[in-house]
């Protein structure tokens, strides 16, 4: 026997299995027997002998592993014999050693009666798994949506079981008895033998419990698969409940073999996390009891010493999966790596496939791991083997769980497990029985897409399908395999507009055919089956080739050593990777397939065209109906009138609201009749229809509410005022009208009074107020409503999580308030060199790529600089809404997220691009809590507005309490004369006439919007004008803005043409609205003299307006002063009808506060005009600008007025105006759009991306597609260039070939149109700065 292995070392497996397996054999059935202990001596003398041998056998050979698992048992550590016996506890398999007695016993005396033995055994690791469900927890209840009423309940408990769990994790620190018997094998000086003879017997005590689960699960299984249905929607009820009980039963089931089915990662998770916790600085030291004491420092490197013999490091664990203790973990790669100086002697190697697809076999036979095998399902998250190949490089290499599994995490954890494989190796294997299936085709066309979309990779990894079980594997068979790959995928992935060649490396000859593992005889009526020779000899082939690979991409790679720790930097970035995945992977993993993401496209873009038109003409009927109900409110007299105009305002409301809804789900039921659009996804949309209509209904009937109020103080000052009169009319005795209330009770009545107004009136404001709650649910629903309208069309919210705002706005930490330090750990991450190298030379790099890029220079110098443009956008943000006064709209809110989406990407590229190519952007948490941020601002703007109002409400209030009081007591305490009533009256009056001030003004105002709509009536109008005052008017400097940002040029057009109206209006009739009011207030002054003058004493103040009223039916015709004293007696005050005993003083007291009061009054007409003037502005231009959407070749404006699908726009222009040029030359493109050469020609988007004819370029696109039908087909007609567009390239191709960096090929011809002074470089710049204050954010 002792010839038997050295043998083996020195020969190929081929000459040595076939011959001596017999010899092998004997060695695991002398090991069984029963001999004297002189027998027993030799025979462990062999085994110690064989052990090493084995473990240079396992690095030797490709199939090494099979020898291993066959003979593991003839190298158990104990001395005594293998001899079974049974346990008082009635086990059908236990331990025969020492060791494996103690274990069994302390297994089954720690076995609970509710079956939860894993979570008995392991009280860190259980509290850890819990602590990441409650967060898994947190995170769907807000993706449910804030507006549940009983999400924050649920999320409040679930804070407090978080704290709980973490006290529990400080307290529960005591180790089980099997923990205990781990660590004493793992501090012994015999840890190797030791611990495979404990895995041995932990295996043969789980066959007993956890066999028969596993079959009673796959019988489960099989019913499951079944009953599924190809189509859910034609399935029966009855099927539908048996489906969902078959699923309830293996859930139950699933957690019970997760609660015995432990394993060796087990126990070093349980110890890990008690290393983790005796090193945790927020843990008192003295809690911990003394046996619970470890040496870390043992623990780790008894760790690192397994890991170097062979045993897999458990990377993923917990339910659900999360990284393994990460300090632990740095320390063990770092002894692992101490003599790896750079990335480029690093290989990651990592393989995925089908659950049962051997993906464990293969690696252990390619690079002679110890992954675990058996049927079913055995690895559970992500292992990882290190391995030291001959040439000095080190091999990384990770086995993930099986993914299309029915027990599995579904298909959001497949693209999960497939995404974090493909961004952290260097060679992916896609291992797969058989031809690959449709299944895994749509789960790598989602994973390629999701990978895109979160810029989680560093490199390209290298793509390897390995296709087993195959009989013909002939080179033809190999080369038709790959193209038939490739062909799905860049099918697949370039429908989604990208390209496979930027995400992975798929090579000629990336696909390798493997014969079947073991081969089978049936002898004497029994089948015997043994590892196949061919198998080993292709495995061993494609070892080489995988190696190779990776040698021939690093030989182009030249790396200075200097890059420390190159393991931990890998793993830090195999944290940041799955942790992205985890929180924002489900908004892109969630799509079984690329057809389903395309016809979620499809959907969204029918639901975003209907919602859009329905929104606007909703919004239109429903400001008709509040502008009309307003007014009629304004007529009330009492409440009685209030709650009937407010019933009717409601109903019709309502009415508008449902017809509209109606309108959205009959025209969505149309648009979606095709097959394609199942009633599930339908379903779905149909859900989305309602929301922003329910959000424009709430905006109105709020706008309403505050209407009321207004209403309803005016009524109750009106009763209070009333109740007053009434008071002091009885306080009145007597003829000489003495009044018999003291100061001190009239002063205790009007604070009474007052007091249960001003109640009311609170409550009532109170009323209109919106909570912090509601704000924070308008803002979130408003920017989620935005979110889906826009998630498909924009790569940066395609990422964005719609419940990314966790804690809620009003008390989340801002994210721009975050350290420097902050910003880096989270949002940036430095490469290794060897990453960009893939693309770039070292030689090339410049010094800040190669050493100036540390954490303290990003820390310093780049992360304030992101900082400062953020917070530049969150105060234009701020700002729009201020001016908004306020209000959170749909309009407003599409502007913000469009605009930060675009800030998020121009810091990504070129702003960190520029700063260093070694500088990434980790995209998905940036985007998602700058996403959070908007919300945050927007809810503070809100908010802050609504509390000014508030404010300023009861400012007001108290104002007008101190001078009713003040006119009060002086009336009742009979210390007012003459002269103080005047002037409280005056104040009364001209109170009341600030209503018809307001009128006067808006009639004033609308009358410039009127003008202005005479001369831009419609967006088609609009861009017309914008043509023809840069390029038909020959305004060269204007023809640089229409190039740049036509909408922004349009909206400078119309401002400068309202300004120009506005300051017109002012010159030619400003003065006639101050001269209206000023002769309202002199009518008032003439009429009270002429009733002086006619007036003999005594007098009563109601005197007077009786001489108005005989003035107006006086007047034979409709004059000015006719309309003076109708709007006079219309706003005549309601006061008490005091004397006056000397009219001649009251008047002229009267008329000299009259005067004080129109100064005042005219010093405000200003800035009620300004603000007047602004809401016509701003309704104007809702009307005039139209489409936002401009011509992909030219970035000309669509020009249609109504609502439509489709983009067309009335003037085409030059394509080179907007930079489009030849991809090789960089010469400018002089097609003309709708022309028959653009259409013959063919046009790319992306360097890298395949040419298109017109046609099929415009279809390609989303953001193309709608410009289709109005450029293609092509018009015959179009043949010359337009002279005033010929005339605008001469004079102004100097700035446009330096702002779009051109290369300058203007036909000869042309120049002849060159102006004496045509335009410089530089003036597009000025031309930018010019438009950016119009630029909509």
């Amino acid at each position: 026997m002792a010839d038997v292995f050295p043998l083996t070392v020195g020969h190929s497996l081929k000459e040595i299995l076939p011959n001596r397996i017999a010899d092998i054999m004997l060695v695991e059935n002398l090991a069984a027997c029963r001999t004297d202990a002189l027998r027993r001596k030799a025979v462990m003398r062999i085994r110690d002998q064989a052990l090493p041998i084995l473990y240079k056998l396992k690095r030797r050979l490709p199939c090494c592993e099979a020898v291993h698992e066959r003979f593991v048992s003839s190298f158990m550590s104990e001395s005594q014999a293998l001899v079974p016996y049974r346990k008082r506890h009635g086990s059908q398999v236990d331990g025969s050693s020492r060791l494996g007695k103690e274990l069994f016993d302390a297994l089954n005396d720690n076995r609970p009666r509710d079956g939860r033995l894993a979570d008995q055994i392991f009280p860190l690791t259980a509290v850890y798994s819990a602590m990441a469900r409650n967060r898994h927890r947190q995170k769907e209840l807000h993706e449910i949506g804030v507006d549940q009423s009983q999400v924050h309940e649920q999320l409040a408990k679930l804070a407090e079981e978080m704290q709980a769990l973490e006290t529990r994790r400080q307290t529960a620190c005591s180790k089980s008895k099997p923990v205990q018997l781990f660590a004493d094998l793992v501090n012994s000086e015999t840890y190797h033998h030791q611990l495979a003879e404990f895995q041995h017997y932990l295996e043969l005590w789980k066959a007993e419990y956890v066999s028969p689960l596993l079959k009673e699960r796959r019988s489960l299984m099989d019913k499951l698969q079944s009953t599924v249905r190809p189509d859910y929607s034609s399935s029966s009820q009855p099927k539908q409940k048996q489906e969902d009980e078959i699923k309830r039963e293996l859930e139950e089931l699933s957690l019970r073999v997760d609660q015995l089915d432990i394993s060796i990662d087990s126990f070093w998770s349980e110890l890990m996390e008690l290393c983790a916790l005796q090193e945790d600085d927020s843990v008192i030291s003295a809690r911990l009891p003394k046996d619970c004491y470890l040496d870390p420092q043992l623990v780790k490197q008894v760790y690192t010493q397994c890991v170097l013999e062979g045993y897999p490091m458990q990377l993923l664990r917990g339910n659900p999966l999360q990284m393994t203790a990460c300090n632990f973990m740095k320390d063990i790669l770092t002894q692992l790596g101490v003599d790896l100086k750079n990335r480029s002697n690093l290989v990651v190697v990592s393989v995925i496939g089908a659950q049962s697809s051997a993906k464990s076999t293969l690696l252990n036979y390619l690079f002679g791991c110890g992954f675990a095998t058996r049927a079913g399902r055995c690895t559970k998250g992500l292992y990882a083997s290190y391995v030291r190949i001959s040439d000095g490089r080190h091999l990384l290499v990770l086995d993930s769980e099986g993914l299309l599994s029915l027990e599995g995490g579904g298909h959001v954890f497949d693209g999960q497990i497939t995404v974090m494989a493909m961004a952290c190796s260097d060679v992916v294997i896609v291992n797969h029985k058989g031809e690959i299936s449709s299944q895994m085709k749509e789960l790598l066309e989602v994973c390629l897409y999701a990978m895109d979309y979160l810029k989680v990779a560093d490199i390209r990894p290298e793509m390897m399908f390995v296709l087993r079980d195959q009989r013909d594997r002939n080179t033809k068979v190999q080369r038709d395999s790959l193209t038939l790959m490739k062909k799905m995928l860049r099918e697949a992935i370039g429908s989604s507009q990208k390209n496979i060649d930027d995400l992975v490396s798929l090579r000629q000859d990336a696909i390798f055919l493997l014969p079947s593992a073991f081969s089978e005889q049936k002898r004497e009526g029994r089948t015997v089956e043994w590892p196949s020779a061919v198998f080993s000899e292709e495995t061993f082939s494609l070892r080489n080739k995988l190696l190779l690979w990776t040698r021939e991409a690093q030989s182009a790679v030249q790396t200075p050593d200097d890059e420390t720790a190159p393991l931990v930097h890998w793993y830090t970035h195999a944290c940041i990777v799955w942790d992205t995945l985890t929180k924002y992977g489900h908004t892109l993993l969630h799509y079984k397939a690329l057809y389903e993401l395309r016809l979620h496209k499809e959907m969204n873009g029918i639901v975003a065209s209907i919602v859009k038109d329905a929104e606007v003409t909703f919004n239109t009927q429903a400001a008709a109906a509040l502008k009309k109900h307003t007014a009629r409110l304004q007529t009330a007299r009492d409440e009685r009138a209030v709650e009937q105009y407010n019933l009717e305002y409601r109903e019709e409301l309502s009415a508008l609201r449902e017809s509209c809804q109606q309108q959205l789900v009959d025209t969505f039921d149309e648009r979606t009749e095709a097959k394609k659009y199942t009633e599930d996804l339908k379903r779905e949309f149909r859900y989305k229809l309602t929301s922003p209509v329910t959000c424009v209904y709430e905006f109105h009937l709020y706008s309403w509410h505050r209407q009321l109020r207004l209403v309803e103080d005016r009524l109750n000052i009106e009763d209070l005022d009333r109740s007053f009169m009434i008071q002091i009319d009885k306080a009145v005795v007597g003829s000489e009208y003495q009044f018999s209330m003291s100061a001190s009770k009239a002063e205790e009545h009007f604070d009474e009074k007052w007091l249960s107004f001003e109640k009311q009136y609170r409550k009532r404001l109170e009323q209109t107020r919106k909570s912090p709650s509601d704000i924070e649910q308008e803002v979130m629903k408003v920017f989620r409503n935005v979110l889906t309208r826009h998630r498909h069309d924009n790569e940066i919210l395609a990422i964005v999580d719609s419940s990314s705002c966790m804690t809620g706005l009003s008390k989340a930490t801002h994210f721009v308030n975050g350290s420097n330090r902050t910003w880096f750990d989270r949002y940036l991450e430095i490469k290794s060199l060897r990453v960009v190298q893939k693309v770039t030379n070292f030689l090339s790099l410049t010094s800040s790529d190669r050493a100036a890029i540390s954490e303290d220079y990003v820390i310093q110098a780049v992360v304030p600089e992101m900082k400062k443009k953020i917070q530049l956008l969150l105060d234009r943000l701020m700002d729009k809404i201020e001016l908004q006064e306020g209000k959170c709209d749909t309009g407003i809110v599409t502007d913000i997220v469009l605009a930060a989406s675009k800030e998020a990407k121009g810091l990504e590229h070129p702003y960190l691009h520029d700063v260093s190519e070694r500088l990434k952007l980790r995209r998905a948490p940036f985007v998602n809590d700058l996403y959070t941020g908007l919300q945050q601002v927007t809810y503070q703007v809100v908010n802050s507005a609504q509390d000014k109002h508030i404010a300023e409400q009861l400012l007001e209030l108290e104002r007008k309490k101190q001078r009713k009081k003040r006119n009060f007591l002086d009336t009742v305490s009979n210390e007012a004369d003459d002269l103080k009533r005047a002037g409280a009256f005056a104040d009364d009056w001209s109170e009341k006439l600030a209503f018809w001030v307001s009128s006067k003004v808006d009639e004033f105002t609308s009358q410039v919007r009127d003008e202005v709509l005479k001369e831009m009536p419609d967006p088609e109008k609009g861009a017309e004008r914008a043509y023809n005052s840069s390029f038909g008017r020959g305004n060269y400097r204007e023809v640089l803005e229409y190039c740049l940002d036509v909408n922004a040029y349009l909206k400078k057009l119309f401002t400068q043409m309202f300004e120009r109206r506005k300051q017109s209006a002012l010159d030619s009739n400003g003065h006639q609205l101050r001269d209206d009011v000023v002769a309202m207030y002199k009518m008032l002054e003439e009429v009270l003299d002429d009733w002086r003058r006619s007036s003999s004493p005594p007098c009563q103040l109601y005197d007077f307006k009786d001489f108005i009223d005989k003035q107006i039916k006086g007047e034979t015709r409709l004059t000015d002063k006719h309309s003076c004293l109708m709007a006079a007696l219309a706003n005549f005050p309601l006061t008490h009808n005091f004397s006056i005993a000397r009219v001649e003083i009251f008047c002229e007291r009267f008329k000299k506060s009259m005067r004080s009061l129109l100064s005042v009054v005219l010093e405000t007409l200003d800035a009620k005009v300004a603000a007047s003037m602004n809401d016509q502005r701003a309704e104007v231009w809702a009307k005039v600008k139209g489409c936002r959407a401009t011509c992909p070749l030219c970035g000309s404006k669509c020009s249609l007025v109504k609502n439509h699908h489709n983009h067309e726009c009335a003037h085409h222009i030059l394509p080179a105006f907007h930079g489009t040029h030849q991809r090789r030359t960089n010469f400018p493109t002089f097609k003309m759009c709708r022309g028959t050469e653009a259409a013959n020609s063919r046009w790319i988007r992306g360097d890298d991306e395949p040419k298109r004819n017109l046609a099929e370029f415009l279809q390609f696109y989303e953001d193309c597609r709608p410009w289709k039908k109005s450029i293609v087909p092509p018009d015959p007609t179009l043949v010359h260039v337009p002279e005033e567009q010929i005339q605008a390239w001469a004079n102004c191709k100097e700035p446009l070939v330096q702002h779009w960096h051109l290369v300058d090929n203007t036909p000869e011809e042309w120049k002849a149109y060159e102006s004496a002074t045509p335009l410089s470089q530089g003036e597009c710049d000025e031309a930018m700065l010019r438009l950016r204050e119009y630029e909509d954010i």
